[in-house]
C-alpha cells in the first residue's frame, strides 16, 4: 500500500479551482489513489524530461505524481491544453 502526499504547490493549485472542481479532483484521487496497492494501474508514465512521473487524467484535468518506493507524491494539476504547454 502506499501513503499519499500531497505537495504545498499541489494543494495551492487545488485551492484556486472552483468547489465543483475541487469536489471532483478530491473524489477521484479517495477512490482511484488512496489506499490502493497499485496506483500505476490508473496512470500513465511520462518520458523524456519528466520520467519517473505518472500523469492522471481527471476529465479535462490532469495531475501530476511521482512514485517512490511505498510513496505517491502529487505535486501539480494542469488543466492547459497541450499545445499551449
Amino acid at each position: 500500500m502506499y501513503d499519499l502526499i500531497y505537495d504545498k504547490k499541489y494543494l495551492k493549485s487545488l485551492r484556486k479551482l472552483d468547489i465543483q472542481a475541487q469536489k471532483i479532483i478530491t473524489n477521484w484521487v479517495e477512490n482511484n489513489l488512496l489506499n490502493c496497492e497499485e496506483p500505476k494501474f490508473s496512470g500513465k508514465p511520462l518520458t523524456g524530461n519528466f520520467k519517473g512521473v505518472w500523469r492522471y487524467r481527471i476529465g479535462s484535468y490532469r495531475l501530476l505524481a511521482k512514485i517512490d518506493d511505498d510513496k505517491l507524491i502529487i505535486f501539480a494539476i494542469n488543466r492547459r491544453q497541450r499545445r499551449n504547454i
